[in-house]
């Protein structure tokens, strides 16, 4: 052992390590301020569940960042590099839109001309062990992050400022995170008895309508009790159904 010293430090004393502590709090607040970035721009795909790909993210910007002293980075440090200028190219915000190539088209197969040749996911960076140019991409319908190549990214989340152009994202709710989405298909959504159906509109005073084939209205999903929204009116309370419905 050359120039190594061994130093103790007490449970819970952490000014008797200021450099390591400085250093995880940097790590800390940068990690933080990117997680909340990318939430504000896509809080439709974003949680505070990727802490741990936002803080891995930030060790290494922080790695390729000069030092402020000398200008040196302290990535070439370690490894003996001549290099002055860091590569920086790979690096894109945190959380942003990535477009991922159709796998068919990777496995050198053709496809349909107006298909869609790309899917809309999620970047979390890039990989500690791989070339700088691919990235872990966190997919919105299967929930898998998983090494991608072939891909674009969107670093001003510009594609999806428009509601019509978001693709829903399901990760949070199949990895038990999140809660079920609302607005889910007619399928999948719990349906009321005929009986029930009655009651709820005899509740309200209303009759149950139906549509010109004779079918009666039907309500999905769980019709939710309003009663502090009466109205003040001097006509008295007007009834609100709230829910989905269909025939």
């Amino acid at each position: 052992m050359q120039r190594q010293t061994i130093s103790y430090c007490g449970v819970g004393a952490h000014h008797q390590n200021g450099q390591v502590e400085k250093l995880i709090h940097d790590i800390q607040d940068q990690g933080r301020t990117i997680l909340l970035h990318a939430k504000q721009r896509w809080p439709q795909a974003i949680t505070e569940h990727l802490w741990p790909y936002a803080y891995y993210l930030c060790t290494k910007i922080r790695k390729l960042t000069p030092r402020s002293s000398d200008g040196k980075i302290l990535q070439h440090i370690f490894c003996g590099s001549s290099i002055s200028t860091p590569a920086i190219k790979h690096l894109h915000p945190f959380g942003c839109p990535a477009y991922v190539l159709d796998s068919t088209l990777q496995a050198g197969n053709k496809q349909d001309k107006l298909l869609a040749r790309s899917r809309m996911e999620i970047d979390l960076g890039p990989l500690p062990n791989h070339t700088r140019s691919v990235h872990l991409i966190l997919s919105m319908q299967s929930r898998h992050v998983s090494p991608q190549f072939h891909m674009a990214f969107d670093d001003m989340f510009e594609t999806i400022r428009e509601i019509v152009n978001q693709t829903s994202s399901h990760w949070q709710t199949m990895t038990g995170l999140g809660k079920r989405n609302k607005f889910m298909k007619w399928s999948q959504q719990p349906s009321l008895s005929d009986n029930d159906n009655q009651s709820v509109f005899q509740e309200r005073g209303l009759e149950q309508p139906t549509n010109p084939e004779g079918n009666n209205l039907t309500i999905v999903n769980t019709m939710e009790d309003h009663n502090d929204q009466q109205s003040s009116s001097e006509e008295g309370y007007s009834p609100r159904l709230h829910g989905s419905i269909r025939w």
